[in-house]
């Protein structure tokens, strides 16, 4: 009975996906100085109060670029960063609206590597950040950044908005069993060249885990951009990044749900 029930909801899975894939609806934006599409599935624009609007003003007046505004010493880390011929590496891409802003304001990142364990998201992923192919070396990555095992993968791609901040009831989703790997075993091959890296990660309160994993890249890794989802990992995170000789660190938002933390090497 378990096994039908897990078939039937796989089913209704594929074709909410399906449906939400065709139905997208797109949001112009600028980059270099040419109109882009971005994508939004049908069930988050109509799960998600206002969530094209979100996106739309995520890209127009870059997310990224606007995160680093806090203040005067995050502005100035932005602009170091921006004279870096570095690897940009987004572990938790979603939809790449992130990734998107990243590239739109650091000109010098050739190499983008996006991480993303949905296979929905993904899908989308694709689509979104297909024109950066003329002007840059992009690896997708359809798996889950962590230790090296097989979990049990909950892939969500439509949420309800409450209206409480950092609230959202899943509304759709079944458990895929997925192998997950170490963000190390980039560098094993064709990025084992890789020299500096700028390293963001959004992993849904799994970031210790992909951090605790991954030596040999921290090792490399100038600058990070970390959302941690759970507050009291905070101090953990900061003594692993020390660890790896990173010595200055922002917190890039108010408190809030989640913290955003800009860590670098200077």
């Amino acid at each position: 009975m378990r096994n039908i029930l897990q078939k039937f909801l796989v089913l209704i899975d594929k074709i909410q996906k399906k449906l939400s894939f065709l139905l997208s609806t797109k949001i112009n934006y600028s980059i270099n100085e040419k109109t882009q599409n971005f994508y939004v599935p049908l069930f988050d624009r109509i799960f998600s109060k206002n969530k094209d609007k979100l996106y739309a003003s995520y890209l127009n007046e870059n997310q990224f670029a606007r995160t680093f505004q806090v203040n005067d010493e995050a502005s100035q880390q932005l602009n170091i960063i921006n004279n870096d011929d570095i690897t940009y590496i987004d572990c938790g891409a979603n939809y790449g609206y992130f990734g998107i802003s990243v590239l739109k304001k650091l000109k010098k990142v050739k190499n983008c590597i996006f991480i993303e364990p949905s296979k929905f998201c993904m899908e989308i992923l694709k689509k979104n950040t297909l024109f950066l192919k003329e002007t840059h070396r992009i690896t997708y990555i359809n798996e889950i950044a962590g230790a090296d095992e097989m979990v049990n993968f909950k892939e969500v791609f439509s949420f309800l908005n409450t209206g409480k901040s950092g609230v959202n009831i899943p509304t759709s989703g079944v458990y895929y069993s997925q192998k997950s790997f170490t963000l190390d075993k980039l560098l094993e091959g064709e990025f084992k060249n890789i020299k500096k890296v700028f390293l963001k990660v959004d992993a849904e309160g799994h970031e210790l885990i992909i951090m605790q994993n991954a030596p040999i890249l921290l090792n490399i890794t100038s600058f990070l951009l970390i959302e941690i989802s759970k507050k009291n990992e905070i101090e953990t995170c900061i003594s692993i990044l020390k660890s790896y000789k990173f010595n200055k660190f922002i917190q890039l938002n108010e408190n809030g749900p989640v913290i955003d933390l800009f860590a670098a090497k200077v």
